[in-house]
């Protein structure tokens, strides 16, 4: 359990390892209906995502076609330029004409590109695609060994993991390890699973295919068709995941993924110092992300939307009031979870007809304006007909009308 201090008991538990961050943001992102990016902004995505603790970032499929293979090709030296120590990674079906460009771009320019091999493995795939077990074991066999022949590292990833038998699931697996491959992701493909299906399913991968291979790195890949995603990456992680995969904000096909900013973010409050230490630049990214992808970041949303630290209740804003100049900054701690400064944010307080004298105090300070009770009287009978908050010019140009009286 975290620690508790003298004003806040704390009953959450701190993560037993430090988690990895992987972002698709620039391939399962932009699969995303209207999130279409030009080369530029993509390098205008990279450098945001460079200033940040993750760890690798896939650049798209480069056998999809002459397009995304060209952005890659020019990616590739980009990040290169950069110094970054980032991983690189691109996404390819378990066929040796999906895996060659790869090997291409990585002779190209000289670096390990990991790459990340899918193929459908759960009952309705087989069934659809009129694959059977063997079949499928084949593919991973021959495209691991392919793989490692060119001295490149590979995950391999099951799509629908979440809805393949455990005798499917340990036969792929144990063929990828066999064949020297000890990077393997569960894909939640369609959102399905919940955080029992989690625990079921990182229990069998120990106790049938995971043993005692220390080696052995386990990644997670959550879709949030259940609005499940963060929730369900951060058991993972509890589970025993190495490695998370997210995109920015949640961008993907459907309803999107595992959003990268409040993954970070979590796990920074669950004990990941790394993270912690990068709140600032997080905020930073989103709003470069919001920028460049012309994503509007809704009013509601946790921390970086408008409204995130903003309240306009009496009851709340009594308690900031009070706080106001009390010692270890319990302003900010009183009612929000995260000190907004942490994250490059601050505590507002509004006032409208929910609001008591205490709205009103409080933006007079946080102003520097000297308590005056006709102008909280005048303030307030104007705030208790209007259902949106006060703007800031009428707020002063009452305060100034009042004091002229």
């Amino acid at each position: 359990m975290k620690k508790t201090n003298k004003y806040i008991h704390e009953w959450n538990n701190c993560l037993s390892h430090n988690i990895k961050i992987h972002d698709e943001t620039l391939r399962e992102g932009i699969q995303s209906l209207g999130s279409a990016v030009t080369l530029e902004e993509k390098k205008e995505y990279l450098d945001s995502v460079l200033t940040m603790p993750v760890s690798s970032v896939c650049l798209g499929f480069p056998a999809s076609g002459a397009k995304i293979y060209d952005e890659i090709d020019n990616l590739i030296p980009y990040i290169i330029s950069s110094k970054s120590d980032i991983a690189i990674s691109c996404a390819a079906r378990t066929t040796m004409n999906d895996i060659a460009p790869i090997i291409k771009l990585s002779q190209k320019y000289g670096c390990n590109i990991k790459v990340n091999a899918f193929i459908g493995t759960s009952q309705i795939r087989q069934y659809i695609e009129k694959w059977d077990i063997k079949h499928i074991c084949s593919l991973i066999r021959k495209t691991v060994e392919y793989v490692k022949s060119q001295g490149l590292d590979i995950c391999i990833i099951t799509e629908d993991t979440t809805r393949t038998s455990p005798e499917m699931i340990k036969a792929v697996y144990m063929t990828a390890i066999e064949a020297g491959c000890n990077d393997i992701c569960f894909c939640d493909t369609v959102g399905h699973v919940d955080f029992t299906g989690i625990y079921n399913l990182f229990q069998f991968i120990k106790e049938e295919i995971a043993l005692n291979n220390e080696e052995l790195v386990i990644e997670w890949h959550g879709h949030n068709d259940r609005g499940m995603a963060l929730e369900n990456s951060l058991f993972a992680a509890m589970m025993g995941a190495d490695i998370i995969h997210v995109t920015s904000f949640g961008i993907g096909e459907r309803c999107g993924n595992t959003p990268l900013e409040l993954l970070l973010l979590n796990l920074s409050l669950m004990g990941n110092t790394e993270f912690k230490n990068s709140l600032k630049i997080l905020t930073d990214h989103c709003y470069k992300f919001s920028e460049i992808f012309k994503w509007k970041i809704s009013e509601n949303y946790p921390v970086w939307g408008e409204n995130a630290f903003t309240t306009v209740s009496g009851v709340h804003a009594s308690a900031i009031y009070k706080a106001f100049d009390m010692p270890d900054n319990l302003i900010e701690k009183v009612y929000s979870f995260i000190e907004p400064s942490l994250l490059g944010r601050q505590q507002i307080v509004k006032i409208n007809y929910m609001s008591g004298k205490s709205n009103v105090l409080y933006w007079m300070k946080n102003n520097r304006i000297k308590p005056d009770d006709r102008a909280v009287e005048d303030i307030l009978e104007i705030a208790k007909t209007s259902i949106m908050p006060l703007p800031e010019e009428l707020l002063w140009k009452i305060v100034h009308k009042s004091k002229n009286r």
